[in-house]
């Protein structure tokens, strides 16, 4: 459960759940403009997560996709479990405090699934509520507090050396950008930036 451990088993997928938030919120976003003054907050939210979950789905293998109860998608890798949330400024996870999302946050093994380290990846909004603040990747200890947190951006651009885009510039373009690991240079953690169009 140590930060050092999962930084390094998850070096292989952090561009792509990065991707898959961003690319989920922008086309989330562009479907929500001009439906924003008839839906709640809670509504709005719903919707980004359900997109951020589409492409989580077309991103990854179905191995490693799990559908739980209550239409919880979970990526399974390499003893973690992973699940994609909204986060408030504390970096904590915007739950409904249910049963589920307590053993969750608690790392309370989930019934089926090998026991696993339970993580949030996901996003704070800016202060316009209209665009991404930063990504995360969490080990939540409880509904209030995080064991360890990984900003996402900053270690694809450390530990690769290869500078993103403005978070900014991703939402606001229409086209679905893809960051992505190319399999040879993997060796040499470079990571690239392709457009899909």
């Amino acid at each position: 459960m140590d930060l050092i451990t999962a930084e390094e088993k998850l070096s292989e997928y952090s561009a792509d759940i990065y991707s898959c938030i961003i690319n989920g919120f922008s086309n989330g976003y562009l479907f929500l403009k001009e439906r924003k003054h008839i839906l709640t907050s809670t509504t709005q939210s719903n919707i980004i997560r359900d997109f951020i979950i589409e492409e989580a789905r077309n991103t990854f293998s179905c191995d490693m996709i799990h559908r739980g109860r209550g239409n919880i998608i979970l990526l399974k890798t390499d003893g973690y479990l992973i699940r994609f949330k909204k986060f408030d400024k504390r970096k904590l996870a915007r739950n409904v405090k249910t049963s589920q999302a307590l053993n969750y946050s608690n790392q309370i093994n989930i019934p089926g699934i090998q026991p696993s380290v339970h993580l949030n990846a996901g996003y704070i909004l800016d202060e316009t509520k209209s665009s991404i603040d930063n990504v995360y990747i969490t080990c939540p200890s409880s509904l209030y507090s995080n064991n360890w947190i990984i900003n996402l951006r900053y270690y694809i651009e450390n530990n690769n050396k290869i500078p993103l885009p403005p978070i900014v510039e991703l939402v606001e373009n229409i086209n679905t950008i893809k960051i992505s690991v190319k399999k040879e240079a993997v060796q040499n953690r470079e990571f690239i930036k392709t457009a899909n169009e």
